[in-house]
């Protein structure tokens, strides 16, 4: 069989198409049957554990903060908590100012 030049080229192309589709179709199942059966792939990043407040947390972890009203997150050795107002000061956390008299 005598294939003109254009004719390989464009095997080439196709089947190099086809092996990348194929890759990522194989990925995707990978992710998908870990994620079913609740196993964790390696990573290709290492992943560093956060200390905070005295306390080790796994990356990935969320948690409490100490103010007992935001929540924090280890991602890759560093914290990072949401900054909400904590409503602690008030009466039966109600929003009514205490020192306002009716």
């Amino acid at each position: 069989m005598n294939l003109s030049k254009t004719d390989k080229n464009f095997l080439l192309i196709f089947f190099w198409i086809l092996s990348v589709v194929i890759a990522f179709l194989l990925g995707a199942v990978l992710v998908f049957a870990s994620n079913r059966l609740g196993l964790e792939l390696p990573s290709i990043i290492p992943q560093q554990n956060c200390n905070y407040n005295g306390a080790t947390y796994k990356n990935g972890e969320s948690f409490l903060d100490s103010d007992g009203c935001n929540t924090c997150s280890c991602m890759n050795g560093e914290v990072a908590c949401t900054l909400m107002y904590c409503f602690d000061d008030f009466p039966d956390n109600t929003l009514e100012n205490p020192e306002s008299s009716d």
